[in-house]
Formats: structure tokens, C-alpha cells, sequence
């Protein structure tokens, strides 16, 4: 066997090397507004780890003052203020859930199920503080959303 027979092959595993490479990048990069953000900076933080495991643990002040810490690391982290707001409406402050969640809203460049999970999660603050009007109002939208209806 030559090389000339096998330089499909190598060209073929190249390609699925770079193709690799390049999703993985994907992954952890996002451009945005001209720069390139690392989506991974703020889940790497160690406030974003110690939120997570004081939520676990139910102590719910301190997952609230890690997690914010950690959303200070990285504003663009939409992960951790969604978290936040969840925590807060379950903590019972619905007013503080809606405040992040309609914030979240206003992100320029939200993807469609960004867009989507947002507002159902507003919907689900709205319909904890009793708005039950304004949560049928955010579900439908979300269902408007959906391209299989």
C-alpha cells in the first residue's frame, strides 16, 4: 500500500478531527457583541459550585449570596440568573423573580429557547405571586413559540 491510497483516508480523519475541534470550541465560546465570551468562565467559579451545594443542602441564603457572586464573575452567565430568579420565586419572593426574569428578557441576542425558558419561568413567578392573567398571558406565548404548532 502506497501513500497515494491512503490520503482519503488521512484527509477523511483530518476532517473529523477538525470538525471535532471545532465543536468543542463551540462549546465553550460564544460570540457576542464583536467578543468572544467563554460560556464555561462562570460555572468554572467557585462561587458558582459553593451555590449550587448550599441549594443542595437547602441553605438557601448562602446558595443565594454565592450564586450572585458568581453572576457578578460573568453578567452574561443567563444559566446562573435564571437559577437565581427560580430560587427567589420559590423562596417565596416573587416580585425579586420577576425583577431578574423581565431582565433577562431585555439580553439582546437571546436564542428561541432561551427567549422560551424565560418566559415560562416568568409565567411560573406570575403565577406564584397569584397574576394568574399574566401567566396564561406568558404561557401562551411560549406555546406561540413552539414552531410544531
Amino acid at each position: 500500500m502506497n501513500f497515494g491510497d491512503s490520503l482519503p483516508f488521512l484527509a477523511a480523519m483530518l476532517a473529523l478531527l477538525l470538525g471535532v475541534a471545532i465543536g468543542k470550541a463551540h462549546e465553550r465560546y460564544k460570540l457576542r457583541d464583536g467578543r468572544w465570551i467563554d460560556r464555561r468562565r462562570a460555572r468554572d467559579s467557585h462561587h458558582y459550585v459553593l451555590g449550587l451545594n448550599f441549594l443542595v443542602s437547602n441553605q438557601i441564603d448562602l446558595a443565594i449570596e454565592e450564586l450572585s457572586q458568581a453572576a457578578r464573575v460573568d453578567s452574561d452567565a443567563l444559566e446562573i440568573h435564571l437559577i437565581l430568579g427560580n430560587v427567589h420565586r420559590e423562596r417565596g419572593q416573587v416580585a425579586r423573580a420577576i425583577q431578574v426574569h423581565q431582565a433577562l428578557l431585555q439580553k439582546p441576542k437571546l436564542s428561541k429557547i432561551e427567549h422560551a425558558y424565560i418566559l415560562l419561568c416568568l409565567g411560573l413567578d406570575f403565577k406564584r405571586g397569584g397574576f394568574v392573567d399574566r401567566a396564561l398571558e406568558a404561557f401562551n406565548e411560549v406555546i406561540r413559540m413552539d414552531p410544531s404548532n
